[in-house]
């Protein structure tokens, strides 16, 4: 036979006192009654709710688990009380929860943990455990009683949050573009990333707690409140080629985009400024190799000129254009021979 619980001896020590202090058959049968009734109300209230509920004696074993802690784990309460339960518990998580335990009963103090517990399906689940010291009416210690939650889906969120979080703390950390992130409603920066610090040569306190509109290299993007009240109502901004100099007063051209989404149910600017000064060189170089081309092209007295698949001029130079009789080269393009030749000669120059 199982043992009672503790909190059950409390209630009939309490009624055997009364019997000592009072005679009479009839008054101590009423308050027999009046005890067993007031077990069954306890046990009930324990059995009927989905709190996991043990307690445990001055010996640290535990005495005690209620119908939804059997129902949780799938066992008998033979098989949980002494310190049967506890192989049950997650590999990982058992010395945690081991030396919690032993540490806060030998203090007579409260405690709190998660760990993981064998389910009667098979799997580990979460449950939190709020352990306190019990007392007898004398206030003397006589154990302990945890109440316990299944937190499994909290957890579980919590953790794909956590893992979300890593996930884009490690792309804004090793991102190639700058990065800027703002209060939506103040316009003051609360992060920034390395790559910008870098790109721009100023430090991460430089950047933090100010508005944008303070930070001076900003001048022509969101210098002003308007600009930026401008960007929160339309909550999109970019701007493809914009001049900025850094913190060593060197020049660079960037592209900069701007967006608003929620955070947690607050609104958030994120600034991606990408460094486009290499592809603006780049783009600047090929132009001008471009008006050098053109510029041979057109200075040789020889007949030059291209054509597409179909036969169509695409390009000729000005010594085409004069034995065409055009003032611009232009005027060829999307023409053939036929336009200005015999048709005999037109057809000879396709067939070729």
């Amino acid at each position: 036979m199982s043992k009672l619980n503790d909190l059950v001896s409390e209630l009939q020590n309490s009624f055997k006192a009364k019997t000592d202090q009072h005679q009479g058959h009839k008054y101590i049968q009423a308050e027999k009654d009046i005890l067993d009734n007031e077990i069954q109300y306890f046990f009930g209230l324990v059995d009927s709710g989905v709190t996991l509920i043990w307690s445990s004696g001055k010996d640290k074993l535990y005495n005690y688990f209620n119908e939804p802690w059997l129902k949780f784990t799938g066992r008998n309460l033979e098989q949980e009380i002494g310190n049967g339960w506890m192989e049950r518990i997650h590999p990982d998580d058992y010395e945690c929860y081991f030396n919690t335990y032993t540490t806060a009963f030998e203090k007579h103090e409260k405690f709190d943990i998660d760990f993981r517990l064998h389910h009667a399906s098979g799997e580990f689940r979460w449950i939190r455990v709020l352990g306190k010291p019990r007392y007898d009416n004398k206030s003397e210690f006589i154990g302990y009683i945890g109440h316990c939650f299944d937190i499994n889906d909290r957890k579980i969120t919590e953790e794909l949050l956590i893992e979300s979080e890593m996930r884009y703390r490690r792309l804004f950390e090793s991102a190639k573009d700058g990065i800027l992130i703002l209060d939506a409603e103040t316009g003051m920066i609360l992060d920034v990333n390395p790559f910008l610090i870098n790109l721009l040569g100023y430090t991460k306190e430089e950047f933090i707690q100010k508005a944008i509109w303070d930070i001076g290299i900003f001048n022509d993007i969101l210098a002003n409140k308007e600009k930026f009240l401008e960007l929160q109502k339309n909550e999109y901004v970019r701007y493809e080629d914009l001049p900025l100099k850094t913190h060593f007063k060197c020049a660079i051209n960037v592209e900069f985009v701007s967006n608003v989404y929620l955070v947690n149910g607050h609104k958030v600017i994120q600034c991606n400024i990408r460094d486009i000064t290499r592809r603006k060189q780049t783009e600047e170089k090929l132009k001008y190799e471009q008006f050098l081309m053109r510029a041979l092209i057109d200075s040789i007295p020889d007949h030059i000129y291209f054509k597409d698949c179909e036969s169509r001029f695409i390009r000729i130079n000005n010594a085409q254009a004069e034995l065409f009789g055009l003032n611009d080269q232009a005027e060829a393009v999307g023409k053939t021979d036929f336009d200005f030749f015999s048709h005999e000669h037109a057809q000879n120059a396709f067939n070729d």
